[in-house]
Protein backbone atom coordinates (compact mmCIF):
# COMPACT_ATOMS: atom_id res chain seq x y z
CA UNK A 1 0.00 0.00 0.00
CA UNK A 2 2.80 2.42 0.86
CA UNK A 3 4.59 2.00 -2.48
CA UNK A 4 1.30 2.53 -4.31
CA UNK A 5 0.70 5.86 -2.58
CA UNK A 6 4.32 6.96 -3.11
CA UNK A 7 4.26 6.16 -6.82
CA UNK A 8 0.88 7.87 -7.11
CA UNK A 9 2.19 11.04 -5.47
CA UNK A 10 5.27 11.00 -7.69
CA UNK A 11 3.08 10.55 -10.76
CA UNK A 12 0.85 13.48 -9.77
CA UNK A 13 3.81 15.76 -9.20
CA UNK A 14 5.33 14.66 -12.50
CA UNK A 15 2.04 15.53 -14.20
CA UNK A 16 2.16 19.00 -12.67
CA UNK A 17 5.73 19.46 -13.89
CA UNK A 18 4.77 18.24 -17.37
CA UNK A 19 1.92 20.73 -17.58
CA UNK A 20 4.04 23.67 -16.45
CA UNK A 21 7.47 22.97 -17.90
CA UNK A 22 6.61 21.39 -21.25
CA UNK A 23 8.40 24.12 -23.20
CA UNK A 24 11.56 24.33 -21.05
CA UNK A 25 15.04 23.09 -21.97
CA UNK A 26 16.08 19.56 -21.03
CA UNK A 27 18.34 20.63 -18.17
CA UNK A 28 15.47 22.51 -16.48
CA UNK A 29 13.23 19.45 -16.78
CA UNK A 30 15.93 17.20 -15.33
CA UNK A 31 16.52 19.60 -12.44
CA UNK A 32 12.80 19.75 -11.69
CA UNK A 33 12.54 15.96 -11.74
CA UNK A 34 15.58 15.39 -9.53
CA UNK A 35 14.57 18.02 -6.97
CA UNK A 36 10.82 17.48 -6.77
CA UNK A 37 9.78 14.02 -8.00
CA UNK A 38 12.75 11.78 -7.26
CA UNK A 39 12.96 12.57 -3.53
CA UNK A 40 9.33 11.49 -3.16
CA UNK A 41 10.24 8.06 -4.54
CA UNK A 42 13.52 7.75 -2.63
CA UNK A 43 12.42 8.94 0.81
CA UNK A 44 12.98 6.13 3.34
CA UNK A 45 13.46 3.59 0.54
CA UNK A 46 15.80 1.57 2.76
CA UNK A 47 12.98 0.97 5.23
CA UNK A 48 10.17 0.03 2.87
CA UNK A 49 12.30 -1.80 0.25
CA UNK A 50 9.79 -2.84 -2.43
CA UNK A 51 10.12 -6.59 -2.81
CA UNK A 52 6.95 -7.26 -4.78
CA UNK A 53 7.32 -7.14 -8.57
CA UNK A 54 4.26 -4.92 -8.94
CA UNK A 55 5.73 -2.34 -6.55
CA UNK A 56 9.07 -2.27 -8.35
CA UNK A 57 7.25 -1.99 -11.69
CA UNK A 58 5.14 0.90 -10.38
CA UNK A 59 8.19 2.90 -9.32
CA UNK A 60 10.03 2.03 -12.52
CA UNK A 61 7.07 3.17 -14.62
CA UNK A 62 7.09 6.60 -12.94
CA UNK A 63 10.81 6.91 -13.59
CA UNK A 64 10.42 5.92 -17.24
CA UNK A 65 7.63 8.48 -17.74
CA UNK A 66 9.93 11.12 -16.32
CA UNK A 67 12.77 10.04 -18.64
CA UNK A 68 10.53 10.35 -21.70
CA UNK A 69 9.37 13.79 -20.55
CA UNK A 70 12.86 15.08 -19.79
CA UNK A 71 14.27 13.80 -23.08
CA UNK A 72 11.15 14.99 -24.91
CA UNK A 73 11.07 11.71 -26.83
CA UNK A 74 7.72 9.93 -26.90
CA UNK A 75 8.41 7.77 -29.94
CA UNK A 76 7.20 4.19 -29.26
CA UNK A 77 10.41 2.57 -30.52
CA UNK A 78 12.76 4.88 -28.60
CA UNK A 79 14.83 3.16 -25.91
CA UNK A 80 13.92 4.48 -22.49
CA UNK A 81 16.98 2.75 -21.02
CA UNK A 82 19.25 4.85 -23.23
CA UNK A 83 17.32 7.97 -22.23
CA UNK A 84 17.89 7.13 -18.56
CA UNK A 85 21.64 6.72 -19.15
CA UNK A 86 21.84 9.96 -21.11
CA UNK A 87 19.86 11.91 -18.53
CA UNK A 88 21.83 10.42 -15.65
CA UNK A 89 24.87 12.26 -16.94
CA UNK A 90 22.93 15.55 -16.76
CA UNK A 91 21.76 15.06 -13.17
Amino acid sequence: MNVTSISGKASKVLGMIRRNLWNCPIDVKVDAYTTIVRPKMEYACATWDPHFKKDVASLEMAQRKAARFCANNYHPTASVTEMLYDLDGLA
